[in-house]
């Protein structure tokens, strides 16, 4: 017997005593390309401690193993001692900006393929020009997580004679 009150349905003792909840279907997150290896290595290098936790979760959410940075100094040091797939920058560390950051990993050859992160929701066309020619893959918005997301796995897909061949003479 059942009875409708309102909006709630009402069930007899004898029903609840059969009721048996049905399984909720798991969900699934779709990860990223398979071209891409789990556990690809990303060094993060920002002078913001949570900005820092922020990109390092959204990175690993998508399979990647990161290791992070606070200064240049310190990526330098990382970046020569370990190999990295992916550089995510700060486009301004306490100390340079990342033109100069870029310009000094580059001199001392420890320059993986690159995305910059700003705060600029739009970044100046100037700035994209000048990062593209030092091998900046792209320019992304530090909350645009899926963005960033989306342009480490397009950078990392593209194979190096790709990205040389971006650069023109300057690689």
């Amino acid at each position: 017997m059942r009875a409708n009150v309102g909006c709630v349905e009402m069930l007899s003792i004898a029903q609840v005593d059969k009721f048996e909840p049905q399984p909720r279907p798991a969900l699934v997150r779709p990860r990223s390309s398979p071209l891409i290896k789990s556990g690809t290595k990303i060094l993060i290098v920002d002078n913001d401690e949570d900005v820092l936790i922020a990109l390092e979760r959204v990175l690993e959410d998508e399979g990647y193993a990161t290791a992070t940075a606070h200064c240049l100094g310190e990526a330098s040091r990382l970046l020569s001692c370990s190999a990295c797939a992916g550089l995510v920058l700060d486009d301004y560390l306490s100390e340079v900006d990342s033109i100069v950051a870029l310009t000094e990993l580059r001199r001392l050859g420890v320059t993986p393929p690159a995305v910059v992160v700003t705060y600029h929701k739009y970044p100046p066309t100037s700035l994209q020009a000048r990062l593209r020619l030092l091998g900046v893959g792209a320019v992304v918005n530090k909350r645009a997580y899926s963005r960033l997301a989306v342009s480490i796995r397009e950078l990392l897909e593209r194979g190096p004679t790709e990205r040389t061949r971006a650069l023109g003479e300057w690689a």
